[in-house]
């Protein structure tokens, strides 16, 4: 593995404010209407204390993604945009400004880089990954099947290579699609499940 832990990204976490400045309004009367946003130098330092949260983590959560799945980064720089009234998603990667610990940041911020490397990788054509994982997991809604291998990718990240599972309890998870592939890992093992995908992008027998 000694290329994939050469070869991490850069993870740089700024307040978007031109994304906020072009969807705040329409947002705010969606979520909060009447409201007021807070001022830039109130959303610069949300986006530099999530930083500063991340940092310590990065290197090692980096390195733990690539050896779990054997996939490495496509980009050597992934940008972070932090704005208010978004929660979070993976491409482009965005963060609201709700995360008030560092465990909930770096959960989050976890799991959307894990959605980033499966489908956005030096050697794997993410064309056949819907139905590579359907060969895995089964036939499930779109939303269930691409959580099952973030969410076993995240149990083997703070379990097994940080020690800090204490960190899966900020996952949110509610009662429909995301707590399904919850159970789904709970059930039939994170290890099981995370060898089957390396197997999988190595080209061998799962």
């Amino acid at each position: 593995m000694d290329m994939k832990t050469q070869s991490l990204p850069e993870i740089r976490i700024k307040y978007a404010w031109l994304l906020a400045e072009n969807t705040s309004t329409a947002l705010m009367d969606y979520y909060d209407k009447g409201g007021k946003l807070r001022g830039f130098e109130e959303y610069e330092a949300i986006a530099a204390q999530y930083a500063e949260w991340w940092l310590p983590y990065e290197k090692n959560i980096l390195t733990a993604m690539q050896e779990a799945t054997g996939l490495t980064f496509k980009q050597n720089v992934i940008n972070v945009y932090v704005a208010p009234f978004f929660y979070a998603f993976s491409e482009p990667l965005v963060l609201g400004v709700q995360f008030d610990s560092r465990e909930k940041l770096v959960c989050n911020l976890t799991h959307e880089l894990i959605h980033r490397l499966l489908m956005d990788n030096t050697t794997h054509d993410d064309s056949r990954t819907y139905d590579e994982w359907t060969s895995l997991f089964g036939e499930r809604s779109p939303t269930e099947l691409v959580h099952i291998p973030v969410h076993a990718i995240m149990h083997e990240i703070f379990i097994d290579k940080i020690g800090e599972p204490e960190f899966l309890t900020q996952e949110v998870l509610d009662e429909g699609d995301y707590r399904a592939s919850w159970q789904y890992v709970q059930q039939h093992t994170y290890m099981k499940i995370t060898k089957d995908l390396r197997n999988l992008y190595a080209g061998g027998a799962i």
